[in-house]
């Protein structure tokens, strides 16, 4: 019934084949587990740029709401300022406290810097101002939202236009 020449041939490709699963076993988790960190960091990513979007799109929120020539806008304060003004913005794109507002529940902020860079009559497309005619002016400012967390830093710029009466800033 039994071969001699075949006694013990099957444990022995059966431990081969165990050991073949067990390699392939191996890789397979490895390899999902790189998968997975891979995709943990392009999320991390994705959300530090999003938070530095959400900045800019703040500062166009408050740029845009209320009288620009009352103390309390973010216009006027940073006309006056000679420098630039810089503040954190929370999830509701309200001023902030830097290390403390942080968004969607994770360890990301975004950091708002404003600076007023003078007057530039022929940049305010669509408007024909002139050079100082009629006493209108096109104001430029330069922001720059930061967002940084999980160890990660991402920023976007946005230069933006008002025209106006008022002009400060350095001319550039």
């Amino acid at each position: 019934m039994f071969n001699s020449k075949q006694n013990g041939a099957a444990l022995f490709v059966a431990l081969i084949l165990l050991a073949v699963l067990m390699v392939l076993g191996i890789t397979a988790v490895r390899n999902s587990v790189l998968q997975e960190r891979m995709a943990t960091n392009m999320h991390q990513g994705n959300m530090t740029f999003s938070v530095a979007e959400s900045g800019v799109n703040a500062f166009t929120e408050m740029a845009n709401d209320g009288d620009d020539e009352l103390d309390t806008h973010i216009l006027h304060r940073v006309r006056v300022a000679g420098g630039p003004v810089e503040f954190c913005v929370n999830e509701q794109g309200k001023e902030g406290t830097c290390g403390t507002d942080k968004f969607d529940g994770s360890e990301i902020e975004a950091k708002l810097t404003i600076e007023a860079r003078g007057c530039k009559p022929t940049l305010c497309t669509g408007f024909s101002t002139g050079e100082g005619k009629g006493g209108l002016n096109c104001q430029l400012y330069e922001v720059d939202s930061t967002s940084s967390g999980y160890e990660l830093t991402d920023s976007v710029e946005l230069w933006a236009f008002q025209l106006t009466a008022f002009c400060s800033g350095q001319d550039s």
